[in-house]
């Protein structure tokens, strides 16, 4: 998902190059910026399915508290990280 949405912000950002005449910056920071768009992009994304999914389908059938804040969220995602890697 991260590499459509990176395709997608890397096409955005030639295409306004050209639009305006060319630029002298270099295609490596293009795809810089492109992969840094798209990393907190995709995250977000998988913030918000994420907490909807837990507060919608686990909650019912785990005892588990509802997240209130996509932040909880993220602290759970990076522990877990932690703990697998």
């Amino acid at each position: 998902m991260r590499e459509l949405i990176e395709k997608l912000v890397l096409h955005g950002l030639r295409h306004k190059e050209d639009f305006y005449g060319g630029s002298k910056v270099k295609l490596s920071s293009y795809h810089f910026i492109a992969f840094i768009i798209s990393l907190i992009i995709s995250q977000l994304l998988l913030l918000f399915v994420g907490k909807w999914l837990w507060n919608t389908y686990l909650t019912p059938i785990v005892n588990v508290k509802q997240i209130e804040s996509i932040w909880t969220l993220l602290g759970i995602s990076v522990l877990l990280k932690l703990l697998i890697n």
